[in-house]
Formats: structure tokens, sequence, C-alpha cells
């Protein structure tokens, strides 16, 4: 869906949300984030409209930016806030950046005794750097701990460069990674299954092969090697045949405008 203002906020396809929130979001200091399932019953369009009215998310790039720069006659800096919001069917997430924003007002509870003191406040919204993201099995957290520039040739070996920018994690969620684990070690230890149709089935697994993800995947494919030796199986699998370091490009919202541009050409 792309608003007049050019603003996109539909997604087509499970890779192309993750790969829009991973590389066009998260980088850029947004953090703080409410998401959820919208309820069967409500229409969709309705609930965008209520978004977008509650926590103006349809906003330019340069809009966006004249934000994040904006002072006050004084020159002193107005710290504000932008947001936003980016849905997959009927999954949708709205996260902001640090500063004064509706979202934080319209996400706060604050409860105060009958002369105005403030007793207690609780936010309705998380932090992607603790709470990870949830979404389609993966677990997408920012790792303010990882952000090493490669060791240059002169500098000290043993001491890595901190480059100043956080980076984000991508994994497969934890429940579900066990769940795949259980399911292949079965496998493995069966003389039905060669090596080569686990590697398939290994290659089959619907998941972006960020560099966590091929981590877990190949800590599944050699602890099916070692059930496989235990079982006295002579063939192995290959980690570098089942793991590909390839990430396809998925633009999140090509479909939407290759549809419409078939139905303007009607």
């Amino acid at each position: 869906m792309r608003g007049k203002d050019g603003y996109q906020w539909i997604t087509t396809s499970d890779e192309g949300f993750v790969r829009y929130l991973v590389a066009n979001i998260l980088p850029h200091g947004y953090r703080f984030y409410t998401a959820g399932m919208v309820k069967p019953t409500t229409d969709l369009a309705h609930f965008d409209a209520v978004m977008e009215e509650k926590y103006c998310y349809r906003m330019s790039r340069s809009a966006r930016w004249r934000r994040k720069a904006a002072t006050t006659p004084a020159g002193t800096p107005m710290n504000l806030g932008n947001v936003h919001y980016l849905r997959r069917d009927r999954f949708y997430i709205l996260i902001a950046t640090a500063g004064s924003h509706p979202f934080f007002r319209h996400n706060v509870t604050e409860t105060r005794d009958r002369h105005g003191r403030l007793l207690s406040r609780r936010k309705h919204f998380r932090d992607a750097h603790r709470d990870p993201i949830f979404f389609d099995g993966y677990s997408i957290r920012i790792d303010c701990e990882g952000g090493y520039r490669p060791r240059r040739l002169w500098a000290d070996p043993e001491v890595p460069e901190w480059d100043g920018r956080p980076r984000v994690r991508v994994a497969i969620q934890r429940e579900v990674m066990l769940t795949i684990r259980a399911d292949f070690i079965a496998r493995a230890r069966s003389a039905r299954w060669s090596a080569t149709v686990l590697e398939s089935e290994v290659r089959k697994l619907p998941y972006l092969r960020y560099a966590p993800v091929r981590q877990q995947l190949r800590s599944l494919v050699l602890a099916m090697n070692r059930e496989r030796a235990k079982r006295g199986l002579s063939d192995r699998l290959d980690p570098k045949r089942c793991i590909s370091s390839y990430i396809p490009a998925v633009g999140p919202f090509d479909r939407i405008e290759a549809d419409n541009a078939a139905s303007g050409a009607a």
C-alpha cells in the first residue's frame, strides 16, 4: 500500500517483511515497539486509518529528517521521535525512535492519587535491545555488543574495534529451532533417510540465511552427523552443501506495485 506521500506499510511476503524491518528500519535508531495480530473481525483498512490518526506514521523521509533535526528558536534540540508502521496480513508492528512522540503517550499508563502524585507508571511497549521481535518463526533483536569492525593490519589483533553502530541479529526462535532439531535428529537416526535427502530437507527450511541462522543450521547438521555415527551409518551430511550464505533480494512491496500498475493499465 502506498500513500500520497509515498509511504508504504503493507508487505507482500514474510521474507520481504523481515528484510525491510532488518535493513530499512532497525538500523536507524528504531527500537521501541508494539506488535500483535489484528482481530479477524476487524477491517484492515479501518485499522490502518486508526493507527495513522493516533500515531501519524505516514511521513516522507525528508519529513522524518526534519523532525530529527528540529530545534527551538534558541537552538536547543527538540528531541522529537519518529515512528514506522509495518503490516504483513494481520500481523503488525509499530516501532519508534527515542524522543517525544504520541507513541509513548498512548502506550504508557500512569496511576496517580487524588492529589495528583504519580504512584506507578506501566509501559505497554518493548525495547528491541532486550526483547526480540517474534515473527513467523524468526527472532529479531538489536545487538549493541556486536558492532565490531574487521581488524586492521596495523591494529592490535587482540583488541577489536567498536564502530559505534548496533547490529540487527536475525535467528530462528528457540522453540521453533528445538522442534526442527527434534524432527531432524529423529530422521538422522533412521537408515531410510540418506545424507543426500537430509541435505535437501535442510536446504528447504524456509528461513533467510542470516549469519545466526547459518550457525543454528550448522549446529543442527553436526548433531545429525553425530547421531548417524552412533547408529553406525556411514554417510554424513556436508554443511557446505546444505547451508548456503545466499540471501535472495526480496522486494517487500513489489507485488502491490505490480497489481496497482496492472489495474491502472486496465
